[in-house]
């Protein structure tokens, strides 16, 4: 994801339930809805290339 310019924070046990992970991700007021747009489109290809979505 940092590749493509987006930052986000991973996390794991013990942050969440053993045997998973997340991703946080910061937004704000101050993001612009194109660069919402632009992440959504970075974790959809990401997804894709990882084939979990």
């Amino acid at each position: 994801l940092l590749e493509k310019g987006l930052f986000v924070v991973g996390l794991w046990f013990p942050v969440v339930p053993e045997g998973t992970a997340r991703l946080r991700f910061q937004i704000s007021a101050a993001h612009t809805q194109e660069q919402i747009d632009r992440a959504l489109e970075i974790l959809g290809e990401v997804g894709k290339e990882m084939k979990l979505i």
